[in-house]
């Protein structure tokens, strides 16, 4: 376990140290696949291999949640979503990038999100039930619920993607003893000491633009620790 949690670690510092590299060259990006361009070679140039496809999605491409970078323009909120692997473990991270001038609105939406994802996490209590956190995210989220269109996270380990999934809302699909059985244990699995986690809480309004903001977050005895140490306030360029 603690060789686990300790690779996470140094996965997560470098996954910060390449946001904060990008941050610093924020003015030579044009499009989303410069970004994503730069977010590989900084993997490279760290000797380890990106733990998932960069995400980078600007304006209405942000709207869908798994977007793969193209030569589109840098405008408006920009999503980043990448991770790292450190002897076999993973982190993930989702930042904000803002490309020109937000309005009152745009800041509104981004600081809602924010405080969403913050408390989420200051939520974390060892025994909780993950399938309320996810609820209790929806429910702050107010009006903008409708907008949140996939779970508020899931574990984080040799696979970017691992149990538990923190989720309260299903897919209508057919309802077989099997899916059954596996919905009880996503609304049963309760939080526990050594969890690693993701919290990423999302908006996203079809043809106009799309947030997330995500932390790898481990679960102590006494408290929780946030991995991804990035900053979380919107970067507007």
């Amino acid at each position: 376990m603690a060789d686990k949690i300790g690779c996470i670690k140094v996965a997560c510092g470098i996954a910060d140290s390449i946001f904060s590299d990008l941050v610093k060259c924020i003015y030579s990006f044009r499009t989303e696949s410069d970004i994503d361009r730069f977010i590989r070679k900084q993997a490279r140039l760290n000797k380890v291999n990106i733990a998932f496809s960069p995400i980078v999605a600007s304006a209405k491409n942000a709207a869908n949640p798994h977007h793969k970078p193209t030569n589109a323009k840098l405008k408006g909120f920009v999503v980043v979503d990448f991770g790292v692997k450190f002897n076999g473990y993973c982190s993930d991270m989702t930042r904000m990038l803002f490309f020109g001038k937000p309005s009152a609105y745009d800041l509104k939406v981004y600081d809602l999100l924010l405080g969403v994802q913050e408390k989420s996490v200051k939520d974390l209590k060892i025994g909780g039930k993950y399938y309320h956190l996810d609820k209790n995210a929806r429910t702050r989220l107010g009006k903008y619920k409708k907008f949140f269109i996939h779970s508020l996270g899931h574990g984080v380990g040799k696979k970017v993607h691992e149990k538990p999934i923190i989720a309260s809302v299903f897919k209508k699909k057919t309802l077989t003893p099997k899916r059954l059985k596996r919905i009880e244990k996503i609304k049963n699995a309760k939080i526990g000491v050594g969890d690693v986690i993701t919290i990423e809480p999302g908006i996203y309004v079809k043809k106009r633009f799309g947030l997330r903001i995500e932390d790898t977050v481990l679960i102590r005895k006494d408290d929780v620790e946030v991995l991804t140490k990035s900053q979380k306030c919107l970067v507007i360029v």
